[in-house]
C-alpha cells in the first residue's frame, strides 16, 4: 500500500519546484537527434510597489462604487426597561488589508485545490473559529463565498454584507461575549481591544488565509486587498455594555491575472470557467484511477501514461511561441493541467500537462505496494523541460518522460518511460536513447535543491542516503503495538524527503507498511468478577475483558456494543458522614481556653461532611500578671490577663506609700564624728499598714556644715518613686 502521507508531501515539494522555478519550466519535444524546442517564458512580474499609491486613490472610489448608503440606526424601545443609552460612535471606514504571513504563489494553491477536489474536504480545527463579534459573522460569510469563487459558481471578488443580513437583531456584544474585561476607557471610549475583537478585517482575511489557502488559488497577493469596516457605538442597557455595529460593509480581494477573466492586473472578476472545470479534472482524473484500480502496479503506472497519451497531444505551436526573452507569456498556466482531462482534443499541452497530469493520476492512485512519483524540472536537450521520476517498490528511481513518449494516440516507449538504464550517468545529468537518438537530461539547481540525490539519481540504486549540508537522517523511535492501534519498528527517515530506512547509514531503504506493526488485537476473554460501588466509584457487574487493554468483550471474545456495556455499570452509592476522626483534615476549630476543638463528621471514603463533633479538652487560661506600681500619691494595681483569650482575673490593689516620715523623736541625731549618722524612717500605705523594705531603697547623706541630714527613699517593685527626707545633727564641734 502507498503511504499517502508521502505522496502529499511529494506533491507540495513539487510543486514547490514548479512555482519557484521559472526560467527552468521547458516545453522541449525531442523531434529527432538534433531538434531542440525553445525554453518558456518567466512568470509574470508582480505589480511595482511605487504604482501602490496612486492605485489605492482608485481602489478606494471603486470600494464604494455601488454600496448601499449606511442607514441610521433604529433602536426599539422596550417598556419594561429605559431607553439605551448610546456613547462614543465610530463611524465606517475603508482598511487596507494586509496578510501577517505570504501566501503560497497561485499555481501551487492551484494544484492544491484540484487535490483537495480530488480527496474530499477534511475537517479540523480554524482560525476562524477562534473569532468573536462581527469578526465571526464576517469570516462565515466570506469563507462560503470564496468557496463558490473558487468552484465557479462567482465571478465577482467583491464581497459586500450588512449588519442586518450578517447578525439580523443580535448586532452586539457584550464584553464576556467578546471574552474582555471591559469595552470602555475611563472617558467612556472603545478601547483599541475592543475594537479589533470585535471587528478587524485584516484579521478575518488572515483567518481566511489560514484556513482555505487552496480556495484562494486565485488570490493576487501581490496587491493590496480593501475592504469597508461597520460603524460602530457603545450603548448600555439594564446596566450592561454593548458593542454595536451598523451600516454595510465588504471585503476587496484582487484576482491573479492568470485567473482573472480579462487576464488583466488588479480586477475584481474571476474566469468561473477555471473553477468549474477545476470539478472535472477532479472527477476524470479520479475516473480513470478507479478504471485500473487492482491492476498491477507496474502495468497501472504504463496505463495512465497511455491514457494521457491518448487524451492529449504535444502543442508544438505553442512550444515555439514561448522564448526565453518573452516575459508577457504567464508561467504555470492553469490550463495545462485541465486541458489533459477535457476531453477536447483542441487543447493540447506542452511538458507541464503531460508530467503534471501523470503525476496527478498516482497521487490519487492506492497502489498495492509503495510507489512515489515527483516533478522535476531542467533542461533537455537545451532547452528548459519538465518530466516525471517514479520510484516504485524495487527503490531504483525511473525516468518518466511523457512528453517524448506520445506516440500519438498511444504510449510509445521509446525508452525514457520507467527506464532506469541511461547510457551515461554524471549527477545531476544523464544521457538516455531514444529511437536511435540520445537526450541529454540535466536537473537545475532549484530541483536539486529540493529534492535529495537519492530521490533523482538514475538508476538511484539504494548505495546509501548520505547525510548533505540540507538533510540528515532522524531516527524514528520504536512505538509498541497495542490491541487496537498498530505501532511501528525503530527507523529512519530523510529531513528533506522523508524517504524511510531500516538502518541510520540509509542504505536499506523501506516503505511505510514495511515499518508498521500491525494491532495486537484483544487477548481472549478473560472473566472478571463483580466491582462493588463505593461512595468514590462507579461499581460494575461481572463480565468478560480484554486481559491486555480491559476492554468490554462478551464471552466469544466480541465486542459488547455500547448498551451492553452501560448495563454493566453500578451507581455510586451515597457519602455516609458518621465518622469521627480526630485529624488536621477534618479540623474545623481549634480548642480554646475554655471549649473543645470541633472535627468535621467524614465518609469512609475520607471525605468531609458538614456536620460537627466535639473532642479533647479546653487548653485553660494561661494568664500574665500586668503591674502598675503605686506612688506616694496614686493607688497601683495587679492584674491578671490570659494572653490567648485576654480574659481578666481578680485585681490586687495596692494601696499608695502616702505615709512615709521620720518619727519625731529621731529628727534629730547626735554627731558621732565617724559620718555615719542615721536616722529612723516609718513607710507606710494610706491604710496605715506598714510597707515592707524589699519594695524601697533607703540612703543616707549628711552634710556637716550646714548640720542637717538627708534620707533618700527610692521605691521599687510594687512603688515606684522617691521620698526625701530631712533631719537635723546636733554636737558638731565648732
Amino acid at each position: 500500500m502507498n503511504d499517502l502521507r508521502k505522496k502529499l508531501i511529494a506533491l507540495i515539494m513539487a510543486m514547490a519546484i514548479t512555482v519557484s522555478l521559472t526560467p527552468s519550466l521547458g516545453l522541449a519535444y525531442a523531434e529527432d537527434e538534433s531538434a531542440d524546442a525553445p525554453a518558456a517564458a518567466v512568470a509574470e512580474e508582480a505589480a511595482d510597489q511605487e504604482d501602490y499609491p496612486e492605485q489605492e486613490d482608485t481602489e478606494q472610489q471603486d470600494a464604494n462604487a455601488g454600496l448601499p448608503e449606511e442607514t441610521a440606526q433604529i433602536i426599539e424601545e422596550d417598556p419594561a426597561e429605559d431607553e439605551p443609552v448610546i456613547t462614543d460612535v465610530i463611524e465606517s471606514e475603508t482598511e487596507r488589508l494586509t496578510p501577517d504571513e505570504e501566501m503560497p504563489e497561485p499555481e501551487e494553491l492551484y494544484d492544491g485545490y484540484l487535490k483537495m477536489k480530488a480527496y474530499g474536504a477534511r475537517a479540523g480545527k480554524t482560525v476562524g473559529g477562534r473569532l468573536k463579534g462581527a469578526n465571526k459573522g464576517i469570516y462565515n460569510y466570506v469563507n462560503a463565498e470564496i468557496a463558490k469563487v473558487a468552484a465557479g459558481n462567482r465571478a465577482s471578488t467583491i464581497f459586500k454584507y450588512s449588519a442586518e443580513s450578517l447578525f439580523g437583531g443580535k448586532n452586539y456584544w457584550t464584553a464576556s461575549e467578546l471574552g474582555l474585561r471591559r469595552l470602555s476607557d475611563s472617558n467612556g471610549n472603545i478601547t483599541e481591544t475592543a475594537k479589533k475583537t470585535c471587528q478587524n478585517l485584516g484579521t478575518v482575511l488572515n483567518a481566511l488565509l489560514a484556513d482555505n489557502p487552496y480556495g484562494l488559488y486565485w488570490y493576487d497577493k501581490t496587491r493590496r486587498a480593501y475592504g469597508v469596516s461597520f460603524s460602530c457605538h457603545l450603548e448600555t442597557k439594564d446596566g450592561e455594555e454593548r458593542l454595536v455595529v451598523t451600516g454595510s460593509g465588504y471585503i476587496k480581494l484582487p484576482v491573479a491575472a492568470a485567473y482573472s477573466s480579462t487576464k488583466g492586473l488588479g480586477t475584481y472578476e474571476f474566469d468561473t470557467g477555471i473553477g468549474k472545470s477545476a470539478s472535472g479534472v477532479a472527477s476524470k482524473a479520479q475516473a480513470i484511477v478507479d478504471m485500473y484500480e487492482g491492476v498491477d502496479d507496474t502495468e497501472r503506472l504504463t496505463k495512465y501514461g497511455d491514457e494521457i497519451c491518448r487524451l492529449v497531444s504535444y502543442n508544438r505551436s505553442a512550444a515555439a511561441s514561448y522564448s526565453a526573452s518573452d516575459d508577457s507569456t504567464p508561467y504555470g498556466d492553469p490550463w495545462q493541467l485541465i486541458w489533459v482531462f477535457d476531453g477536447d482534443p483542441s487543447t493540447d499541452v506542452v511538458c507541464e500537462g503531460y508530467a503534471k497530469a501523470f503525476k496527478f493520476l498516482c497521487d490519487l492512485t492506492d497502489f498495492s505496494s509503495s510507489v512515489d512519483c515527483i516533478v522535476v524540472t531542467g533542461d533537455m536537450g537545451g532547452a528548459g523541460h519538465m518530466w516525471n521520476v517514479v520510484t516504485p517498490a524495487d527503490g531504483y528511481n525511473y525516468i518518466v518522460d511523457l512528453t517524448n513518449s506520445d506516440g500519438g494516440s498511444r504510449l510509445f516507449n521509446s525508452g525514457v518511460f520507467m527506464c532506469n538504464t541511461p547510457a551515461s550517468e554524471a549527477y545531476p545529468s544523464y544521457y538516455f536513447r531514444r529511437s536511435g537518438s540520445q537526450i541529454k537530461y540535466t536537473y537545475d539547481e532549484d530541483c536539486t535543491s529540493v529534492f535529495c540525490r537519492n530521490e533523482l539519481a538514475i538508476p538511484g540504486d539504494g548505495t546509501g542516503h548520505e547525510p548533505a549540508e540540507d538533510h540528515y537522517l532522524v531516527k524514528i523511535a520504536a512505538v509498541p503495538a497495542s490491541c487496537t492501534r498498530a505501532g511501528n519498528i525503530e527507523h529512519y527517515m530523510c529531513s528533506k524527503c522523508e524517504l524511510l530506512f531500516a538502518d541510520k547509514a540509509g542504505k536499506e531503504a523501506i516503505s511505510e507498511n514495511e515499518t508498521i506493526v500491525k494491532a495486537l488485537g484483544h487477548t481472549k476473554p478473560v472473566y472478571v468478577k463483580t466491582k462493588a460501588a463505593t461512595c468514590e466509584e462507579t461499581g460494575v457487574k461481572a463480565h468478560y475483558e480484554c486481559s491486555r487493554c480491559g476492554t468490554y468483550l462478551d464471552k466469544k471474545g466480541k465486542l459488547l456494543s455500547a448498551k451492553a456495556k452501560k448495563k454493566l455499570n453500578l451507581k455510586k452509592k451515597a457519602h455516609s458522614y458518621k465518622k469521627k476522626v480526630i485529624d488536621d483534615k477534618y479540623l474545623k476549630s481549634k480548642a480554646t481556653c475554655t471549649k473543645k476543638a470541633k472535627y468535621y463528621y467524614s465518609c469512609k471514603c475520607g471525605r468531609k461532611g458538614k456536620k460537627t463533633f466535639a473532642a479533647g479538652k479546653a487548653i485553660g487560661h494561661s494568664y500574665e500578671m500586668i503591674l502598675t506600681p503605686a506612688t506616694a500619691a496614686k493607688d497601683g494595681s495587679i492584674a491578671k490577663k490570659c494572653s490567648r483569650c485576654h480574659k481578666k482575673a481578680k485585681t490586687t490593689k495596692i494601696y499608695k506609700a502616702s505615709k512615709v516620715s521620720i518619727p519625731k523623736k529621731y529628727q534629730t541625731v547626735v554627731y558621732k564624728g565617724n559620718n555615719t549618722e542615721t536616722t529612723t524612717v516609718t513607710v507606710k500605705n494610706r491604710k496605715n499598714k506598714t510597707i515592707s523594705k524589699a519594695y524601697y531603697d533607703l540612703k543616707f547623706e549628711n552634710d556637716y556644715v550646714n548640720k542637717e541630714g538627708t534620707a533618700v527613699i527610692t521605691f521599687k517593685g510594687n512603688y515606684s518613686g522617691t521620698i526625701t527626707l530631712k533631719y537635723k545633727i546636733t554636737g558638731i564641734p565648732d
